[in-house]
């Protein structure tokens, strides 16, 4: 589950909003883990482990919830808001689970980036998660309790689905469980826990106006992110509400029966599924356009400011020259950035470069904002390590003036400044989860905390005279606490009023810089984000019946993001249309037809109020953690290692529940006579530990094997030895990396006396990689890997042999979607038992063999301009299709060769290739050209197809 759906705008059409369920049946060969070929071609970012957590054990009716010991009171709450779920999904789905579910819970989200029960690192975007092998669900705390309650609905919806559906394959007899499509999947998830929100009508919204709803069976939709999600929860909601959940259930537990989805669904619906589809949309176009009658359509370009991307949170200041600047954020070449315009007509420049280095790790698009006060001072948060860092830098000098990161505050949020520019106000969380209000005296260099409970308090803001300060929150009254309201508190006695009161969500405040009087806000009211105000009349604020007026000033169909007053008559809003956010500056128009309410402004106090937390739950049952290990993996395997040679036999895998340490086995025999069975077991015993920021492997082994090296022949050999690997991650960025092996080796070759050696080597490298990738590879940033390392032979006393590797990779961005990629690549090989490298074939030297070019030293340069050839090209057949989408070309010149004494000469080649993402996970590659050996160019086109992403 994705924390929330704007942040998938960030590149459109085109993440996805849940990771899918991995396998760990490809971690079979782990034990090369403590290899040097496990560091020598690996790029990719790093998980740090920053904290070292303090697991406890909550065990309740139907869960073991792990959290540490700082998030005693949210466990309470995961307790509660789980339990429900189960009770309630239970009689939904008609089923129950006996075995208690691993439920593991962290306070933000920079703490879950850190869990190692996923092995990749986790983008910004994912919000939890279910974890189908051992079905352990994962989830941070956002800050936001209704938000927290959904996601872990969310995530049983799939716990319950999965479940079931492996259920029915077992009790009759099936191997493979059946496959649903993952609009249905996810699609369920959504609407059987949040239910239908703004945001979902906000996304159905435009994409019915603006013709881009796919159908459900589409390798379009596939594609499409987060619009997947909110497509299958719209049609099942349309399809629960027609024909009943009975038939939902029905299917999940039938499918199996049926040759497609769409036969399942024809039959259990008595009716075409083409038909039913057409009645869902029908149901939409009719829905919308009883809207549209009473709402505003923006037309194109109209009061538009941006384009290209995403562009949000606009903020504007005057610069030396009286010249009024828009700053904002802006996704428009992937990366996220801080861009500056003066007007429309004039080209945008990035301000702030962000994702490319650890001191701007992230700028948290779609998550927070920024601030600038009127001596043209900017104020955002950017992750920088284990926490979030306030900056505050001179747009005109672009100097970091001073930066402000506390210990006990793990992620900001929405910081402004103060009338007098001495002080900002922001949101923080604390390794608790805590989401509060804070106030940073800067030159003091103190910060103090204005709010301290489990409720959310965001978007802090601040009157023109500094007393009064407006921020939204969730502690509202029990029927209201699905929303979030506004509340004044008063600096000086810390006095809380609430000035709303509703279930909708009213958010992003801030004060009119024209009327003080008067709160510019978000609220959905009416379906969808508009722009609000609530006048106050501060004079004898706050009496005992004081009235709010509020007053709705936009009334777009698909709904605004950002509110900022300008004038009297203007407003810079976000506005979300074909699927972008972009930044408008809309005209304050007065129409009575728009809503007009009235409100009371009372004082309140909510910490006595229950929550969930505080409810009864029939078993509680709090212990420390304790690793117990159970089953990843166990299968029998083949594999082929250039050092080991072939393997065959047993290889099994075990990991504690929060895959903080695993430990892999490999037995095998390699005998061919019933004599050699003793003499020839393959043992391998590897541990991988990962609780640390510096993760270790250790592995013993003993192996005895039949080889053939091409500069040896054929030859047995026994290898007993040991082996280690370190790796430390510098940031997300950088890491060092450490291996080393002590073994004994016996060689035979069948012809001269037997070889034996006592080896130990090293190996170190250090690897660079900020790229940013798109669906068939990095299209901008560098990656850089050198790795060193030599072999001792103890008993002749010398160097046994050593390998040198050097690889830069470099994207130069030309624009949105064309690149030039270029590829440095250097490795030497030399001494004794040296590796031979080939290096022909469509990832190598195009246009070769992949055994023509050999040799024990190798040099390469491959050059690609890298560009867009088609949005997708597909295969139709009768029931379903087969397609690429997109379809990328590439103009190619590689140069290089391979050799083992003297160096031989370049070869080289060029053409013209395309690349094509079948499925959303496996890239086509097909590349035509020419080679040459630069005296002159050989005969005829050379054609080669593979798979495998870009280098």
């Amino acid at each position: 589950m994705i924390s929330i759906f704007l942040h998938m705008v960030k590149q459109p059409v085109k993440k996805t909003k849940h990771l899918l369920p991995y396998c760990l049946g490809g971690l079979l060969l782990l034990f090369a883990f403590t290899t040097p070929s496990f560091c020598q071609f690996y790029f990719g970012r790093n998980k740090v482990q920053y904290e070292q957590f303090e697991w406890q054990v909550l065990s309740t009716d139907h869960f073991n919830i792990y959290y540490y010991k700082e998030e005693h009171d949210l466990v309470q709450l995961a307790a509660y808001y789980a339990e429900e779920a189960f009770n309630e999904l239970e009689q939904k789905f008609n089923h129950t689970i006996i075995s208690p579910i691993p439920l593991i819970i962290y306070s933000n989200h920079i703490h879950f980036q850190q869990t190692n029960v996923l092995p990749m690192w986790i983008p910004e975007g994912v919000g939890g998660f279910f974890e189908f092998l051992k079905r352990r669900v994962v989830i941070p705390y956002s800050g936001k309790l209704e938000e927290f309650r959904n996601v872990i609905r969310h995530e049983l919806v799939h716990v319950f689905m999965h479940h079931k559906i492996a259920s029915v394959a077992r009790d009759i007899g099936l191997w493979d469980t059946p496959y649903f499509p993952l609009w249905f999947v996810e699609g369920l998830a959504e609407s059987w826990s949040e239910g239908w929100d703004s945001d979902a009508e906000l996304i159905i919204r435009d994409a019915v106006l603006h013709d881009y709803l796919f159908p459900l069976d589409s390798y379009e939709l596939m594609q499409a992110g987060y619009l997947l999600y909110k497509e299958g929860q719209s049609f099942l909601q349309f399809y629960e509400n027609t024909y009943g959940a009975d038939r939902i259930r029905t299917l999940l537990e039938n499918y199996w029966r049926y040759e497609s989805f769409e036969d399942a669904m024809t039959a259990i619906s008595a009716k075409k599924y083409s038909q039913v589809t057409d009645e869902w949309k029908l149901d939409l176009k009719q829905k919308f356009a009883n809207n549209l009658s009473k709402e505003s359509v923006l037309k194109p370009n109209e009061f538009q400011i941006t384009e290209h991307g995403s562009n949000i949170s606009p903020d504007y200041y005057i610069d030396k020259d009286g010249k009024r600047k828009l700053i904002y954020l802006s996704n428009r070449f992937g990366y996220t950035d801080v861009y500056s315009r003066t007007d429309k007509k004039k080209k945008a420049k990035p301000l702030i470069k962000g994702e490319r280095n650890a001191g701007y790790e992230s700028l948290h698009f779609l998550q927070t904002g920024f601030n600038v006060n009127s001596q043209g001072q900017l104020v955002l948060v950017t992750k920088s390590g284990s926490q979030d860092v306030l900056r505050v830098i001179d747009i005109e000098s672009r100097r970091e003036i001073t930066s402000m990161q506390q210990s006990d505050l793990v992620t900001i949020r929405s910081p402004k400044w103060s009338p007098d520019n001495t002080k900002i106000l922001f949101s923080a969380q604390n390794e608790a989860g805590y989401m509060d209000i804070y106030l940073w005296e800067i030159n003091k260099e103190r910060v103090i905390r204005l709010t301290a409970d489990l409720y959310v308090d965001r978007s802090p803001c601040f009157d023109p005279s500094g007393k009064w300060i407006v921020f939204e929150s969730d502690r509202t009254s029990k029927q209201n606490q699905k929303g979030s309201n506004l509340f004044l508190l008063d600096s000086d006695t810390k006095e809380i009023i609430q000035i709303t009161d509703n279930n909708a969500i009213n958010s992003k405040p801030v004060w009119s810089s024209q009327d003080p009087g008067v709160i510019y806000f978000l609220s959905d009211i009416t379906g969808t984000m508009n722009v609000w105000t609530a006048s106050l009349n501060l004079s004898d604020f706050p009496s005992i019946d004081h009235t709010v007026q509020l007053k709705q000033i936009t009334n777009y169909h698909t709904g605004v993001y950002d509110v900022l007053p300008v004038n009297s008559d203007t407003l810079l809003s976000t506005v979300f249309l074909k699927y972008n956010f972009q930044i408008h500056q809309l005209p304050i128009q007065p129409d009575t037809s728009l809503i007009s309410v009235q409100t009371r402004a009372v004082k309140t106090d909510y910490s006595g109020i229950d929550l969930p937390s505080t409810l009864g739950i029939s078993r509680k049952e709090n212990r420390p953690y304790k690793m117990k290990y159970s089953l990843d993996f166990a299968q029998t395997a083949v594999a082929y290692d250039p050092i080991f040679g072939f393997l065959g036999g047993a290889q099994l895998s075990i990991s504690d529940v929060l895959g903080n340490r695993y430990y892999h086995f490999l037995l095998a025999n390699t005998a061919e006579t019933s004599s050699e069975i003793m003499d020839r077991f393959n043992v391998a015993i590897t541990l991988v530990d990962l609780t640390h920021r510096s993760n270790f492997g250790l592995g013993i082994f003993h192996f005895a094997n039949d080889y053939f090296d091409p500069y040896q022949g054929f030859y047995f050999e026994r290898s007993v030895g040991v082996r280690g690997a370190l790796n430390y991650p510098i940031d997300v960025f950088h890491r060092l990396e450490f291996s080393t092996s002590l073994w004994s080796s016996i060689k035979d070759d069948y012809f001269s006396k037997l070889k034996t050696a006592y080896l130990v080597s090293n190996y170190f490298s250090f690897i660079h990689d900020n790229s940013l990738w798109t669906y068939t590879g990095p299209i901008d940033g560098w990656r850089f890997r050198f790795t060193f390392g030599p072999a001792f032979d103890f008993f002749k006393s010398h160097i046994h042999n050593y390998t040198v590797l050097f690889d830069f990779r470099y994207y130069w961005r030309f624009h949105r979607q064309i690149t030039f990629a270029h590829r440095s690549l250097f490795w030497l090989n030399e001494g004794t038992d040296i590796r031979r490298f080939y290096i022909g074939g469509s990832w190598g030297l195009r246009g070769y063999r992949i055994n023509e070019i050999y040799g024990s030293k190798y040099v390469l340069l491959n050059n690609e301009f890298r560009f867009p050839f088609a949005e997708s090209i597909m295969v139709k057949f009768k029931k379903t299709g087969i397609g690429f989408a997109p379809v990328r070309g590439a103009l190619f010149f590689d140069i290089g060769n391979a050799w083992d004494y003297e160096f031989p000469g370049m070869r080289g080649s060029f053409g013209f290739g395309l690349r094509g993402n079948l499925l959303g996970g496996l890239v086509l590659r097909l590349d035509i050209g020419k080679t040459t050996d630069f005296h002159k160019l050989e005969k005829g086109l050379f054609t080669q197809f593979f798979f495998g992403w870009d280098y």
